[in-house]
């Protein structure tokens, strides 16, 4: 798994403007879709593309998925598709 600063490295080369750090107000994602990794909030629009970026950077999938800042009790790993 990736440290932080390997992911905050990465995240600084990234063009997309679909896939933050994320920004967090009163303690959730200004995202619908967001992960907690390590002490950082990953967020992004598209699940999709959250997933995408997940699985190209080696981060866990079995990180637990929130939505609009809320838990989702769900873990990426059950959206993704073969």
């Amino acid at each position: 798994m990736k440290t932080t600063n390997e992911i905050e490295k990465q995240l600084e080369h990234k063009t997309s403007n679909t896939f933050y750090i994320d920004t967090v107000v009163n303690g959730k994602s200004v995202h619908k879709y967001s992960i907690k990794v390590h002490d950082k909030i990953l967020g992004s629009d598209s699940l999709d593309e959250l997933i995408e970026y997940v699985l190209d950077n080696g981060i866990d999938p079995t990180t637990l998925l929130y939505t609009d800042g809320e838990s989702t009790g769900e873990t990426l790993y059950e959206f993704i598709t073969p």
